[in-house]
């Protein structure tokens, strides 16, 4: 083994104890913001896919209205709206 020369120390176990309560208190603030932050971020998520069913909904009910030629506006004097046409409520 190799002998420490006198400029070569380690760290004393005050030190390290320092440092491990200085992580403790970073973690202990860092680990709630972190976890509140992923909840808004699913919540969020399942946002847009529910933004994303209505549309995907709303195209679908569209393509069935110009197939079968009705056209994306009412008829004049025509005043039903889609959804009461196709009896569907939509997502109000």
């Amino acid at each position: 083994m190799k002998k420490l020369s006198c400029n070569q120390r380690g760290f004393t176990l005050i030190e390290i104890i320092a440092v491990l309560v200085i992580l403790g208190v970073i973690a202990t603030t860092a680990i709630p913001k972190y976890l509140d932050m992923r909840r808004e971020a699913v919540i969020k998520a399942a946002n847009a896919a529910l933004h994303e069913l209505n549309t995907r909904e709303r195209m679908k009910l569209l393509e069935r209205k110009l197939k079968d030629g009705q056209g994306p506006n009412p008829a004049p004097g025509e005043t039903a709206t889609v959804g009461e046409r196709t009896g569907h409520k939509g997502w109000q």
